[in-house]
């Protein structure tokens, strides 16, 4: 009776890997088919699907994205003009000597203040000294105090 009810067993559970098995023979017939619609007919076929069943629309192609956004554009920050990576200016009033924490202000009426760890004196460095701001390519901004050719990091305040 044991043995009965295993081979019984065993039956179940090969019974549906005996009914996927598909022959050789033809689908080697359906890979050798030139005709795209012809193969998929005897593919549809071989796995039991309905022949009068209508095949799911294919979805139009997409439209194909500017050159500029394209895949070598993914992942980059959009470009910035060059004349926004500098800017001249001078600074209203002295500027002899600055630390981490100096506030600059400039005659188009921006603000910056100096972030980085250097400090400098420079007692000749006339009044209204002429600047120029610059970017670089990780965003960090520089004051070039052009008179002495000095840099020192900064950011804007205002």
């Amino acid at each position: 009776m044991k043995l009965g009810g295993t081979v019984l067993l065993c039956g179940a559970l090969l019974a549906p890997v005996a009914a996927m098995a598909v022959d050789e023979a033809a689908l080697a017939r359906c890979a050798g088919m030139t005709d795209a619609a012809a193969r998929l007919a005897c593919y549809d076929t071989l796995a039991g699907r309905p022949a009068d069943a209508a095949p799911a629309p294919v979805p139009p192609p997409a439209a194909s994205p500017p050159p500029a956004a394209g895949a070598d554009a993914f992942g980059k920050p959009a470009p910035v003009p060059e004349e926004s990576l500098r800017l001249d200016a001078h600074v209203v009033g002295p500027l002899k000597s600055w630390k981490r924490g100096t506030v600059i202000r400039l005659d188009n009426g921006q603000v910056w203040k100096s972030i980085g760890d250097d400090s400098a004196y420079y007692p000749n460095v006339e009044n209204n000294a002429a600047v120029t701001i610059t970017r670089n390519f990780l965003g960090t901004y520089w004051m070039e105090i052009r008179s002495v050719g000095r840099k020192i990091k900064v950011k804007r305040v205002s």
